[in-house]
């Protein structure tokens, strides 16, 4: 019987030693694991908003009437007039002008619905501190225009206010 208990006390021995290898190992396992995930997730801190400046919208667009003319004119947005380099990323390099025209009479028009400009001309920019623009109207129209600028990189902005006249 003795040989019988030792040979039984060291069956449960490797039992106990091979049972405490892989409870080891798990517990290495998901130690390595959150350490890897603690290091993965970068620095911690609050949400920073990105530098990112988008180009200016142009405001106080206006247009009158001359003869058969629709002259547009518009102030240059603060960061061309107030000496912005013209190389940097942000620096207005010019502006597209939108048109659109609708018929007066025949046509029905929602006055409510969306308008579908399209691009009409591409103006550069200038230092000083308006800018103008001239296009011959078709008779008989409602003419509506937007401007928007873009930069240097090819980035443009948002409309301006759509301005509207009847020739």
């Amino acid at each position: 019987m003795p040989i019988v208990k030792i040979l039984s006390g060291k069956l449960q021995l490797k039992r106990l030693e091979e049972c405490f290898k892989l409870k080891a190992g798990a517990v290495c396992f998901v130690f390595v694991g959150l350490v890897l995930f603690a290091m993965g997730c970068g620095k911690k801190g609050l949400p920073v908003p990105p530098a990112h400046v988008p180009p200016p919208v142009v405001k106080n667009l206006d247009v009158r009437l001359e003869e058969s003319i629709a002259a547009l004119t518009w102030p240059v947005p603060d960061s061309v007039s107030k000496g912005t380099e013209p190389d940097t990323e942000n620096a207005v390099a010019g502006f597209y002008v939108y048109y659109v025209k609708t018929a007066v009479e025949g046509e029905y028009r929602c006055p409510n619905c969306p308008v579908q400009f399209e691009r009409m001309a591409d103006v550069p920019a200038s230092a000083g501190t308006s800018i103008a623009f001239e296009m011959p109207l078709e008779k008989g129209f409602h003419h509506a225009f937007a401007v928007s600028c873009y930069t240097e990189t090819g980035e443009e902005g948002e409309r301006s206010d759509a301005v509207m006249l009847t020739y």
